[in-house]
């Protein structure tokens, strides 16, 4: 899985000077050319590809894989709850974890990564299709598993964005609009946010990710590349391959903003603090006149796995009071499931009334397992996994302490997964003797709640799941299949 070094290095240096010379490729004309089957059944059987490079089959199935592409811009969706977040569903038998996705609205030097035609509505620019394929129209979509994506790094809606990964069709999902272009695995990742919610002294705040371990999206972009269509090679390709490191060799340069000086008697402080790097090279952090510039080096062709994973807060000493941000404290109390989704219709039928869940062609039994994400103002959390029934309140007590600016909008976000691919077992769901409808999990739906700013928020709040966030509740279920609490207290 090595890439041409002194090629990738000039891409991470001029990545979006490169991007700005591309045009966005025709899905009709090329997806398929490039490996994309159009076959369902073939990716369930592992016989042809989910992702293919974008531009393959110019390449020789024996020669150097595409190069990776860099991409900036704003995390952003049509569909707001969708900015960001951990995937719903996955197809179980092209992945070993679930993915967490996020949508960008790229600048302009990056928007030959899309694919299709705006006027047209094709390709990256469609819409219509509800739930997922809305969410990414007009937007660059990004994706990694959740395993070796820590969500100390996972984007807010707003924040701005530079992301390398592999530049792929998204072969599994077609429509009459084409394929859709996409970066997924991502292998680097800068998040550069405002206002850290972090911090108590107002400090801003860049989160890094790099990591070379592959995907099995990876290993099905690459044995697409080397196997050219051939359903057998394809096969035996995907099935015997073991974990493996994408090269990244290169220089890594990245800017954070300094927020503005409070005084002319305070000074620059910058931290560099560690999430879990591995064998990760040394990451230094240089003020500018305008900000700080974030920069380290990783060698060519190392066959080990490499992580690094920093948080960078960049503010001022002697922040005066008057200047500090809002301390609140969230605290999670209790989730009331009205359906715990589970069980099915009897004998798997797709239909039986059911207020369960929409997808009766499951084969499960209660209780429902539930996987359950928290989002506060950027802050993501997940739940010890859930073992819930109709009608049950499970006490959280979980909390959170965030650091807001006054006067400015902030968000809770609640992501939930019912697991019913427990017989094929995508991480973190538990094994069980379950198995999915044909379209996937049960989705619970999301709850959100947008506060104009940190004083309008305080109190407790009830939010009930929506029931147009693509969920699988029943509409019979008119309040939605949970229903959230929780308190927000400003701590002095």
């Amino acid at each position: 899985m090595k890439r041409a070094l002194a090629a990738l290095a000039a891409t991470l240096v001029a990545g979006a000077a490169a991007a700005a010379t591309l045009s966005g490729p025709d899905p009709s004309a090329q997806a398929q050319a490039d490996g994309c089957g159009r076959d369902q059944a073939a990716i369930v059987k592992r016989e042809g590809p989910e992702w293919a490079y974008v531009g393959d089959a110019r390449l020789s199935g024996s020669g150097p894989l595409p190069l990776a592409r860099w991409a900036s811009g704003v995390v952003d969706s049509p569909v707001p709850w969708l900015a960001s977040h951990p995937a719903a569903e996955d197809l179980p038998f092209t992945h070993a974890a679930y993915d967490v996705n996020f949508n960008v609205r790229v600048d302009a030097a990056s928007s030959g990564l899309l694919g299709g035609n705006p006027a047209a509505g094709t390709g990256n620019y469609a819409r219509g299709g509800g739930g997922e394929e809305d969410e990414q129209s007009g937007r660059l979509h990004i994706e990694r598993e959740e395993t070796s994506f820590p969500a100390f790094a996972w984007p807010e809606a707003g924040d701005r964005v530079s992301v390398q990964g592999a530049w792929t069709w998204d072969c599994g999902h077609w429509s009459p609009g084409g394929e859709r272009t996409e970066l997924h695995p991502f292998w680097a990742l800068w998040v550069q946010r405002a206002l850290s919610a972090r911090s108590p002294s107002g400090e801003t705040e860049g989160d890094l990710l790099v990591t070379n371990a592959s995907t099995p999206a990876g290993v099905q972009e690459d044995c697409a590349h080397s196997t050219k269509g051939d359903h057998a090679a394809f096969h035996a390709c995907v099935t015997s391959a073991g974990p493996g490191f994408h090269d990244l060799g290169g220089r890594y340069s990245f800017f954070l903003p300094t927020p503005r000086r409070p005084s002319a008697e305070a000074r620059l402080r910058i931290r560099v603090l560690d999430e879990g790097s591995n064998s990760a090279p040394e990451v230094s952090a240089r003020p500018t006149r305008k900000g700080v510039t974030v920069s380290f080096e990783i060698p060519g062709g190392t066959g080990r796995a490499v992580t690094v994973a920093k948080r960078v807060l960049v503010g001022w000493t002697r922040m005066p009071a008057a200047r500090r941000p809002v301390h609140l404290r969230v605290t999670f109390q209790r989730l009331l499931v009205r359906r715990a989704m589970d069980p099915g219709c009897p004998a798997a039928a797709h239909e039986c009334g059911s207020r369960e869940t929409t997808r009766g062609d499951q084969i499960s039994a209660p209780p429902g397992e539930w996987l359950v994400y928290l989002d506060a103002a950027g802050i993501w959390h997940r739940l010890p996994l859930l073992h819930v029934r109709n009608g049950q309140t499970v006490e959280l007590g979980r909390s959170v302490d965030l650091y807001l600016p006054g006067g400015r909008p902030w968000r809770v976000l609640v992501f939930t997964r019912e697991c019913d691919f427990g017989a094929l077992h995508i991480a973190p769901c538990p094994a069980s003797s379950e198995f999915a409808s044909g379209e996937g999990d049960d989705d619970p739906g999301v709850a959100l709640v947008r506060f104009r700013s940190p004083e309008a928020s305080l109190g407790e709040h009830r939010v009930d799941a929506r029931l147009d966030s693509g969920s699988t509740c029943p509409p019979s279920n008119r309040h939605g299949c949970y229903r959230m609490t929780f308190r927000v207290q400003r701590v002095r």
